[in-house]
């Protein structure tokens, strides 16, 4: 079964699917949730803070103005393609267990890794985190992870 389904373009939308479909939004300018398991996330013409995870499909987003807000993408098995408007200001993680990160950002430098300490009853546990990068000025946190597949990041024109 597909469904189409029309709503305001600002309001905060949840969506999710599991098992042979794909979930694809358009137009739409508000707070997004897209959930997926064994299908593909597809978001264009957006422009709000985005959470978009997704087993086993791609993750493809398409912003008519950069995000204002944190947003997270996730994929088990896919990759993460994400084009913002030129001149994106935020800061980026990046972590992948079989993947790499590729990006045609000019003004993209390398940060410190997060270091993440957790107390427990054997005594204290150190995580260190995957890559991070500043973008243009740093702002808003973008958070990329995949297990098997890579992030392409685009700055594009229009």
């Amino acid at each position: 079964m597909n469904f189409t389904i029309k709503v305001p373009k600002s309001i905060n939308l949840l969506t999710s699917t599991i098992n042979d479909g794909d979930i694809s939004i358009s137009n739409f300018t508000g707070h997004l949730l897209a959930e997926n398991i064994n299908g593909s996330v597809r978001l264009k013409g957006i422009s709000g803070a985005t959470y978009a995870t997704t087993i086993n499909g791609d993750v493809d987003l398409d912003y008519i103005s950069n995000p204002p807000g944190d947003s997270r993408y996730y994929t088990l098995n896919g990759d993460i393609n994400a084009n913002f408007k030129k001149g994106l200001s935020a800061n980026l993680a990046f972590e992948s267990f079989n993947g790499e990160f590729y990006t045609n950002v000019n003004r993209i430098e390398s940060l410190p890794v997060m270091v993440e300490k957790k107390a427990n009853g054997e005594g204290i546990k150190y995580k260190i985190g995957g890559s991070r990068y500043k973008v243009g000025n740093g702002g808003v946190l973008l958070d990329f992870e995949t297990f098997n597949g890579n992030v392409y990041l685009k700055e594009k024109e229009n």
